[in-house]
């Protein structure tokens, strides 16, 4: 798994996303990041630590543009606003949150990485 980081490029419109269902066994994130998001850039950098530093645990985090590249796939999953996490663990979502708010994702990725 490639980490999500600063210099990781946006996939090209011609890849497909992460799906669900192909989620690894840990906590999978895939957070919406819309350009024109002045939350999701605040957030871009912290996400990139977490990344990192989970990594080795098994968590995953995925960007997603969907209002541009990927609108399908905001449709798909109900994405309303920016950002968006969603939590799925074996295919399935077990948790989700809106904002920019890092302490409270950290609490809910290690809620979720615990149970």
């Amino acid at each position: 798994m490639v980490p999500f980081s600063a210099d990781t490029p946006a996939r090209p419109p011609t890849d497909a996303p992460p799906r669900p269902e192909n989620s690894p066994p840990k906590p999978y994130h895939p957070p919406p990041q819309h350009r024109w998001c002045g939350p999701c850039k605040l957030i871009y950098p912290k996400l990139v630590e977490l990344s990192l530093q989970w990594e080795s645990q098994g968590v995953a985090f995925v960007k997603v543009d969907c209002n541009a590249d990927f609108k399908q796939v905001g449709k798909e999953l109900a994405i309303r606003v920016a950002p968006t996490f969603h939590l799925y663990r074996k295919g399935e979502k077990v948790a989700e949150m809106t904002g920019a708010h890092v302490d409270r994702l950290k609490a809910l990725v290690e809620e979720q990485m615990a149970a």
